[in-house]
């Protein structure tokens, strides 16, 4: 079980303790695919998908569509930059938001 107040955003120097109803995003350079269990992350249709679980660190996880994912962020110059992830699943369960 993770504990998500070991989690923390750092901006420069503030730093914000996560509460227990934010999920983290993570960036991992060994994932093979992107994830999210938000449904608000998605820029587009939720396609159903049938009988798909996860493998790997989230084994056993069901993937309940497949969608574009879209996360904003502000960079060090304080302009607005848009990631958008294709094809990605949509999983409920999932304690993480994971690119």
């Amino acid at each position: 079980m993770v504990q998500l107040a070991a989690f923390e955003a750092t901006y420069h120097d503030n730093i914000t303790p996560m509460s227990p109803d934010m999920v983290p995003l993570i960036f991992d350079t060994g994932a093979r695919i992107s994830m999210s269990p938000n449904k608000s992350d998605f820029c587009s249709l939720i396609h159903p998908t049938q009988d798909i679980t996860i493998k790997g660190i989230a084994a056993g996880l069901t993937v309940k569509g497949m969608g574009d994912l879209s996360y904003t962020f502000i960079n060090d110059e304080g302009t607005e930059q848009t990631l958008t992830l294709h094809n990605c699943p949509y999983v409920p369960n999932c304690i993480i938001r994971l690119i």
